[in-house]
This record gives C-alpha cells, sequence and structure tokens, in this order.
C-alpha cells in the first residue's frame, strides 16, 4: 500500500532515534545450531564415533519441520536485528525477506525489513512493510509508531499524528505522548502537544525532561513565564547545562537579559563546551551594549560548533559594525536571536 500526504509539507524532522537491537541467547543458540552440519545417524542408533546424539536423550522430543522452520527464521530475524543495529541495512533486508519468505505471517519480519528500508532511507518501502505488519498484528502499539516515524521522515506530519494517535490510544505511556507531542508542534498545534505533554507529567511528574520539553513547547508559543516555571522545575530535578540555556533564552525573549545572563553563566560553568549557551550570551551582551565581550562569546560558540550558523552570523555582523563604528556609536538594539533548542530552532 502506498500513502500520499494531500496536506502541504513541513520541514523534515527525525522523530526517533536509530533502533539498537541484540542477539537474544535463545536466538543465538538456534543461529548456531543451524550453522552446524546435519550428523547422519546409524543404523545402531548411535554416530559414527559412537557417541549418542542430542535428540536420543531420554526426555528430548524430535523437532518437527514447524519447529525447525520457527527457529530458523528467529535466527534469520535476530540477525537481520544485529546487521541492522551495525548499519547494514542490504544484509538486514536479505534476512529479513528471507524470514517472510518461509513464514509470510511473521509481523516481526514484516517490522525489522521495515526498519532496514528506513534505515537505507527507502520509506515508502518501510511503510509498505509496516503496513503488513500491521494487517498481521493490530493491536501492536510499537508498529503504528515505526510507521509514524517513517511519514515524519517523509514530512508527512499530519499522517505521523494519526498513527501516533492510534499508538497512544493502544499504550498510554509518557514515550507515546511525548513522540505524538512532537509530531503536534510539526503541524504547529502547540495546544494539542501542550496536552499531551502535560499528560505525560502527569504520568511521571518527576522526570526533568519531560518538563523541559513542555517548556520549550511553551517558549515557541511565547508563553514565557510559563516556560520558565517548567524549566525551573526542571532545574529543580535536575540541574543541568541544556536546563539552565533553555531558560536563559526564555527570559532573554521575554526582556529579562540580566536573568538570562546569569543563566547562561550558570550553563557555561556546567559545560564549557555548549556552544549555543556562548552564543546566547553573546547576543544578550550585544543587546546590553557590551560589543567586545558579544564578540568574544561568538567567536567561542563558532570555535567549538563551526556548523552553528547563526553564531557565525553574528559574529560576521558584530565584526563589521565594531569596525565601522569603532565600538563608540549608540547600540540599535538588535532582533532576538536567542535559540530555544538547538540551532535549527532559531527565532530570528
Amino acid at each position: 500500500m502506498r500513502h500520499r500526504a494531500k496536506t502541504k509539507l513541513w520541514a523534515a524532522v527525525v522523530l526517533s532515534g536509530t533502533l539498537l537491537f541484540a542477539l537474544s541467547a535463545d536466538a543465538q543458540q538456534a543461529a548456531d545450531a543451524l550453522a552446524s552440519p546435519g550428523v547422519e545417524k546409524t543404523a545402531g542408533g548411535t554416530t559414527g564415533d559412537n557417541q549418542s546424539r542430542p535428540d536420543d536423550a531420554p526426555g528430548v522430543p524430535p523437532m518437527d519441520n514447524a519447529t525447525i522452520t520457527a527457529e530458523h527464521v528467529a535466527a534469520l530475524i535476530s540477525r537481520a536485528r544485529s546487521n541492522h543495529a551495525k548499519g547494514d541495512y542490504d544484509k538486514a533486508r536479505e534476512d529479513s525477506s528471507e524470514a517472510i519468505r518461509l513464514d509470510p505471517q511473521n509481523a516481526e519480519a514484516f517490522e525489522v525489513r521495515g526498519d532496514a528500508w528506513v534505515g537505507a532511507k527507502r520509506y515508502e518501502n518501510g511503510i509498505d512493510d509496516y503496513d503488513a505488519a500491521i494487517r498481521l498484528k493490530p493491536d501492536v502499539a510499537r508498529l503504528f509508531a515505526r510507521r509514524a516515524v517513517a511519514f515524519g521522515l517523509m514530512r508527512q506530519f499530519r499522517l505521523a499524528v494519526r498513527d501516533y494517535t492510534e499508538a497512544v490510544r493502544l499504550d498510554h505511556s509518557t514515550a507515546m505522548l511525548s513522540d505524538r507531542a512532537g509530531a503536534f508542534k510539526k503541524v504547529r498545534r502547540y495546544d494539542l502537544a501542550i496536552d499531551d505533554q502535560s499528560e505525560a507529567i502527569r504520568l511521571d511528574p518527576n522526570s526533568a525532561e519531560l518538563y523541559d520539553n513542555r517548556g520549550q513547547t511553551y517558549t515557541r508559543n511565547n508563553a514565557y513565564d510559563r516556560a520558565i516555571a517548567d524549566y525551573s522545575e526542571a532545574i529543580r530535578l535536575k540541574p543541568t547545562a541544556n536546563y539552565y540555556l533553555n531558560r536563559g533564552t526564555s527570559y532573554q525573549l521575554k526582556g529579562d537579559l540580566d536573568l538570562a545572563l546569569a543563566d547562561y553563566d550558570k550553563a557555561i560553568a556546567l559545560d564549557d563546551k555548549l556552544a549555543l549557551a556562548y552564543n546566547n550570551r553573546g547576543v544578550a551582551l550585544h543587546e546590553k551594549g557590551d560589543r567586545r565581550r558579544a564578540l568574544t562569546d561568538f567567536t567561542t560558540a563558532v570555535r567549538l560548533d563551526p556548523d552553528l550558523e547563526v553564531a557565525a552570523a553574528h559574529r560576521k555582523a558584530l565584526a563589521l559594525e565594531i569596525e565601522r563604528l569603532g565600538a563608540q556609536m549608540p547600540l540599535k538594539r538588535p532582533a532576538k536571536t536567542a535559540c530555544a533548542a538547538g540551532a535549527k530552532d532559531c527565532a530570528k
């Protein structure tokens, strides 16, 4: 089945990380057994070296063809997961395809092959396999979440929201709620994203990350006081550099530069390699008229993260300003350019 979105596509975003898999002990044992050459039994019931076969041991019934096939399929799926974890998507796809050939009713085999297609950026093929897995197992939330990830990577966020909604119905967990909130933000339904994040916090009120996530949504929605309250709770639960950075951003966007600078200083004290904290502190210093220190912070940000384009742009513009004005003319207040959650989320 092919899916086509008729709605406007938003910016691409990775909704989920790379999946990591490991061989289970049982599956590894099955794979090892399958890799061993067969031993022909003699008429006398012993092998050529007069050693009894394990199948002849008391209490061990012989395996029928169905059992052998099932173990072979399990071994193929385990090997496919292992290859996926290594980034070898072709081999993962080959193994899962063979598993599907042997057992076309195995939803996990379709899921694993779907993961391999997505890893290789063949998203529509992945969605086809997730479709097949869902037809076989329509009550597994994880399958809908997998397909939602693929839709997100195709920038079909409304279809991602649809699948996450079914995943939440089947598995009302903080993880599913948080993922759906991320999809809601991509279609700019911040109110619905906040509803999901609030429910996630209700389920796990001691998670600093959940408060930080909701704070970022409030920041994007210009609800700075609510964002500051959430960041403060995140800091109370787990004081990290990123949480101070995010709270400082909300203070800055609200216009409280001194409080913003205090938070940026704290973020840098906790992590002196956090390029975005230097960038945002440079913006605040520029707004307060301290061009020289601002230029130093922008330079540090670029040195720490050469890909932080916003910091490079700030440094270039400020260097020209200093050269032109000699840092003597009154400072024209620049537009707010603090970043809420990363360089790609800068509000220019």
